[in-house]
């Protein structure tokens, strides 16, 4: 009964963000392009993603059957699966929440589903206090709770990690045809969800090394196999057939059809495969062989086209990434009475008297998060903590061990506290789990000074900003710059004047200058990790700024007394508006801002003489 009522308060959390808030800025692509595989007359749209959670998510609108966009407007050339997304939403007469939040649900009951799982694999190893425990965590943690709830690929990437890590695991130690059958499912659902999926190779490898050395004969069919030649001669042919199963799931998965092209509809796919580059060459040849579905051999074609992008930690900026991002951000981001709990986990294993035995069986989960740390920490993509994911639920099982010290007055009393300090600290983000810090950041006020992006936020505040939008009674102007990719016209934000934004959706910049006011930024554009001057103001902007602001400012002064830019001077103005806004971030980063829409939204009031000596 505790378990499923912890279940139920993760469901309360989790929901309540997922109803309350408007559309982050991958979701819209990730629901069009499963419904799109739903519907056997409409495109298959290119995503750098696979379909499994895609199409998982987007089941309820089966019933519902939203319009899809028509081809005619889409912009020449190959759609972002976002600008196909933002059509759907937003375009085509639909309600993007009746769209959104069925979606969501979907990917919540999965996450109820993957925290039941994780209940079950700690009881194995710790009985039901360690699983009390992990489930605890599983439920109380801010990440999981922005991401439990959000139509995305990140939750379902987690869950499959460690499902597939799990029976794997079991296959290695019994050998039978529902084991194999059952991991070869899990793992070709893997594959067939997110193309990070890759890891699990390596990670099937190192459990294999770790199984041979243990020592414990394998049981096949019920007999045991205790020769390790024999034994991995076994598990040599296991594997083979887990890999015939995963090629099948990903079929499967792919509707068995080959061509990603509908016949009678425009293809989306633009191949250009690059001879020189081992992905481009695997893809040509998996490609001739049609190894595999087309649309996910393209995806992985996408998936390694990847470039490099701005990432922030802690006041430094960044191109090619840096290996302290995912740890620094798990430090900062994993509330402290979790890290605690961790720490005397490690403890009360270091005390256990089959200490070796326990180690072993943490194996796959040990493999896990090695492995997939490693990997985030070389690969250097510091785009957000939601792909830190698929280690938290290694950590959690983990954790369980702390249950060890539970006979001890003291410990006990400590472990209270810290639960209850662990559920103070959700209760006061509110719903706005995605921007929760612990106390070395300064808390969720300060987050946005170690990290950005979707390490924070993703566009999900608007319904927020409606609400303070409202309430207000000043009547200067209200500027707003945007980090997500909504249609500001389907919410109440009329009195609003736009400022760049990482998608700048205005057809044309009219020049004007900027007034006294409320300037409501998103913490990511407060930081210019996007737009036309990303990173930090440099000396090379400034001369840029300098070099367009007396023309700019006499721009302003003619289409004031009725001008009409030309196409020369409205391109010139563009580039002029995006380095204002960027000068004006600058300076607003040297000081606090004066109130909060949430953690993320923040509002400066501008005054004359501040913004005269901003820019």
């Amino acid at each position: 009964m505790a378990a499923i009522g912890l279940l139920a308060l993760f469901t309360v959390l989790a929901g309540r963000t997922a109803w309350t808030t408007s559309p982050t800025f991958d979701e819209s692509g990730h629901i069009v392009c499963g419904y799109a595989w739903w519907q056997a007359d409409k495109p298959r749209i290119p995503s750098a993603n696979l379909v499994l959670s895609q199409r998982w998510m987007t089941l309820p609108l089966l019933w519902s059957k939203p319009q899809f966009p028509l081809l005619p407007e889409i912009n020449a050339g190959v759609p972002r699966q976002q600008d196909m997304g933002f059509l759907f939403l937003f375009r085509e007469g639909n309600d993007w929440a009746a769209i959104v939040r069925p979606c969501r649900a979907m990917i919540l009951l999965a996450a109820v589903l993957f925290g039941w799982g994780l209940f079950r694999w700690s009881r194995a190893l710790w009985g039901d206090a360690g699983a009390l425990l992990t489930l605890t965590l599983y439920c109380l943690c801010p990440e999981v709770l922005a991401h439990g709830g959000l139509a995305t690929t990140d939750l379902m990437t987690a869950l499959l990690f460690a499902l597939a890590a799990h029976l794997f695991w079991g296959v290695l130690h019994r050998l039978t045809l529902l084991r194999l059958l059952a991991a070869g499912l899990a793992i070709g659902a893997l594959f067939s969800v997110k193309l990070s999926s890759l890891l699990f190779v390596p990670m099937a490898l190192a459990m294999l090394v770790v199984r041979l050395g243990g020592g414990s004969p394998l049981l096949v069919r019920g007999r045991a196999v205790a020769s390790r030649g024999r034994m991995l001669a076994h598990l040599l042919l296991a594997c083979a057939a887990l890999g015939l199963i995963v090629v099948a799931t990903i079929w499967a998965v792919y509707g068995f059809r080959y061509s990603a092209d509908i016949p009678g509809v425009s293809s989306m796919l633009n191949w250009d495969l690059n001879p020189s580059r081992f992905v481009d060459r695997a893809v040509a040849t998996l490609r001739s062989g049609h190894s595999l579905p087309e649309a996910y051999l393209f995806d992985l074609h996408l998936f390694s086209q990847h470039t490099a992008r701005w990432s922030y930690l802690l006041g430094e900026y960044s191109t090619h990434g840096s290996w302290a991002f995912f740890p620094a951000v798990y430090l900062y981001k994993t509330p402290l009475a979790t890290l605690a709990i961790l720490a005397a986990a490690l403890g009360a294993l270091a005390h256990y008297r089959r200490c070796r035995e326990q180690l072993y069986a943490l194996t796959p989960w040990l493999v896990l998060l090695v492995v997939y740390l490693g990997a985030a920490i070389v690969v250097r993509f510091n785009v957000g903590s939601r792909h830190l994911l698929p280690m938290y639920a290694p950590l959690f099982i983990v954790a369980g061990a702390a249950a060890a010290w539970d006979g001890r007055k003291w410990a006990r009393a400590a472990l209270i506290a810290a639960l209850a300090w662990l559920l103070a600290e959700n209760l006061r983000v509110g719903s706005d789990h995605m921007a929760y810090f612990n106390e070395l950041a300064g808390g969720p006020d300060q987050g946005h000074r170690v990290a950005v992006d979707s390490s924070l936020e993703w566009g999900q505040h608007l319904p927020a900003l409606e609400t303070w939008l409202a309430r207000r009674v000043d009547s200067t102007p209200v500027y707003f710059a945007y980090f997500g990719y909504a249609d500001l016209r389907r919410f109440r934000l009329e009195q609003v004047t736009r400022l760049p934004s990482f998608i700048d959706e205005r057809d044309q910049v009219s020049p004007a200058p900027l007034r006294p006011g409320a300037y409501v930024i998103s913490a990511t554009l407060l930081h210019t990790l996007h737009g036309e001057a990303p990173g930090p103001w440099t000396s090379s902007y400034e001369l840029a700024y300098r070099g367009l602001r007396p023309a700019m400012l006499r721009l302003e002064a003619e289409v004031a007394n009725g001008h009409r830019p030309t196409p020369d001077e409205a391109a010139r103005y563009r580039r002029y508006d995006g380095l204002r806004f960027a000068r004006l971030a600058a300076h607003l980063r040297t000081r606090e801002p004066d109130e909060r829409v949430t953690y993320s939204t923040l509002v400066y009031e501008v005054t004359a003489a501040e913004l005269q000596q901003a820019l």
